[in-house]
């Protein structure tokens, strides 16, 4: 089992197949980083506590001071960790070459924040001590060029630098899926398989007649087109089954109920972030079917007197059922309750 520690507290992390495509994801001193208007100075604290974060130093030229990987970026979701130093500000992008147009974003290393541009998905996590984890998905087809660059200020690149200004960088990754937790790399691509996680032997624990499916989970990305992420209680089969996750379309929450083959309108909520930590809960009981959201009942499902059989639900899965439709995101809290007579404002508040 991976797990996730944010400072705070810790959660199962869940996530599909990925491979970093930057051979040199920390040594930014190789030759497969091209750098101008700029150099690199090894040394520095990264985010894992040693000494192996690198700073991108601009030169007095008057245009661009860059770093970026060329030739081996091929896919559309990019990250790198950045402190600030001198500058605050730095634009990562997907193409950038002299005088071109830009398809990246600005990001704010004082405030955390993300600035102008033009990618999709854009965003800032805090990782503590200065750094923080700038990431985009590219709205246009990538250029096989991933670049970092120094600004002054929200939008401004081109200036006559000093030649000791810059910021911090380490741990720079280009995936074939959507974003995803850092994978390191020294010299190759590196493939990280993808989590699953399953107990068997639990169907005893699960009452078919009634109950409450609770899990305090978030999603790894907002969007993720013609996907749905669900965890779910079932016989292995979509058949019968309870299934509580993300929609496909931006910022769904989605639970759907199967009976017997039937499948019942499902429960769409919108008004909540999903890539932050929500509470969630689903009850079953005959004409008694309810998704509950942090504390608040977000609607009910109506199955005109029909209910699960004895047996009918026998299993936890991170998937819909049938080992289709996998969850992915971070997991703190399970649980699964035999009786639908439980404080659902309390439990998920």
């Amino acid at each position: 089992a991976r797990v996730d520690y944010d400072g705070t507290a810790s959660s199962l992390l869940v996530e599909p197949q990925s491979t970093n495509l930057i051979p040199y994801s920390e040594d930014f001193s190789n030759a497969d980083w091209t750098k101008s208007g700029a150099t690199v100075e090894s040394g520095f604290v990264s985010p894992d506590g040693t000494e192996n974060a690198y700073k991108l130093k601009e030169d007095t030229s008057t245009g661009t001071h860059y770093v970026g990987a060329i030739g081996q970026v091929l896919n559309d979701s990019y990250s790198i960790f950045a402190k600030k130093g001198e500058r605050n500000w730095i634009l990562i992008t997907s193409h950038w070459s002299s005088g071109s147009a830009y398809r990246g974003q600005f990001f704010d290393l004082e405030n955390g924040i993300v600035g102008t541009g033009g990618a999709s998905n854009g965003s800032i996590e805090d990782y503590g001590n200065g750094w923080y984890r700038c990431s985009i998905e590219a709205n246009s087809s990538p250029q096989s060029l991933f670049s970092v660059l120094l600004a002054t200020s929200d939008g401004t690149i081109t200036y006559t630098g000093n030649g000791t200004s810059g910021v911090s960088l380490w741990g720079a990754q280009n995936t074939d899926s959507a974003i995803s937790s850092y994978i390191p790399t020294s010299g190759s691509t590196v493939t990280r398989v993808q989590d699953q996680y399953e107990k068997t032997g639990i169907s005893n624990l699960i009452n078919s007649e009634e109950g409450v499916l609770f899990a305090e989970v978030s999603s790894l990305i907002t969007t993720e087109s013609g996907s749905e992420r669900y965890m779910s209680i079932s016989n292995g089969s979509t058949a019968n089954s309870i299934r509580l996750g993300f929609n496909g379309n931006t910022n769904e929450i989605y639970a759907r109920i199967f009976i017997s083959g039937t499948a019942y309108t499902p429960i769409i909520n919108t008004s909540t972030t999903i890539t932050d930590f929500n509470k969630l809960a689903v009850k079953w009981k005959v004409d008694d079917f309810a998704l509950w959201i942090n504390g608040v009942e977000s609607a009910t499902i109506t199955t005109s007197g029909n209910i699960f059989g004895s047996g009918d639900l026998t299993a936890i899965n991170f998937d819909r059922g049938d080992g289709s439709e996998k969850f992915f995101g971070k997991v703190k809290q399970l649980q699964v309750y035999k009786t639908a007579d439980i404080d659902l404002a309390a439990l998920t508040s």
